[in-house]
């Protein structure tokens, strides 16, 4: 549960970059948007920070608390299928991925993970963007348009539906709390 607390402080001491080179890139780079309010380093872990407080539930302000309550259903969804880890890899690893696609797959084939989880968190980095499309052209709201995605995209896949759901509001709420209202219906 204490993983994105043990990660951040490796970063601080330096060690991260030790243990994952490829990290180093991100180091103090900033990406020049509305959205990104951290360096990229720092947007990475800051985003598995939160993942864990909304999974388990610490020091939740009242923003959060209402957060957690929507996503309840996908969280224990992520739990009895065990698809914590791959959710975890994919928040640590998107900024990366999106700078040197590369160097993610380095990553994940020096760690010990399961074939399934390296699967799913390489399909989560490729298609990080198609729910926030989805959002940001109206179609996330529309039922119709929504199914269509799951029936054709994620061909009814719900460990992949549930992971990409997560992984875009968790994304959406560190990036824009401000804005997260919008989705948590």
């Amino acid at each position: 549960n204490d993983l994105s607390y043990v990660l951040l402080r490796l970063h601080l001491l330096g060690y991260l970059a030790v243990i994952f080179p490829e990290f180093e890139s991100l180091v103090s780079q900033t990406k020049w948007d509305i959205h990104h309010r951290y360096t990229l380093d720092f947007h990475a872990l800051k985003t598995l920070e939160l993942l864990d407080k909304l999974m388990f539930g610490k020091a939740l302000n009242v923003r959060e608390s209402k957060v957690r309550q929507s996503i309840e259903k996908p969280f224990d969804w992520i739990r009895s299928r065990g698809l914590l880890r791959a959710l975890r890899l994919a928040l640590l690893l998107h900024t990366l991925y999106q700078v040197q696609p590369d160097s993610a797959d380095r990553i994940l084939e020096r760690l010990s993970v399961t074939p399934r989880d390296v699967e799913l968190v390489q399909w989560l980095l490729r298609h990080q963007d198609r729910l926030i499309q989805l959002m940001r052209h109206g179609g996330f709201f529309d039922g119709e348009v929504l199914s269509d995605f799951v029936e054709k995209e994620l061909k009814r896949d719900y460990d992949r539906w549930t992971l990409l759901l997560t992984f875009t509001l968790i994304q959406s709420y560190h990036l824009r709390p401000e804005r997260f209202y919008i989705y948590e219906q």
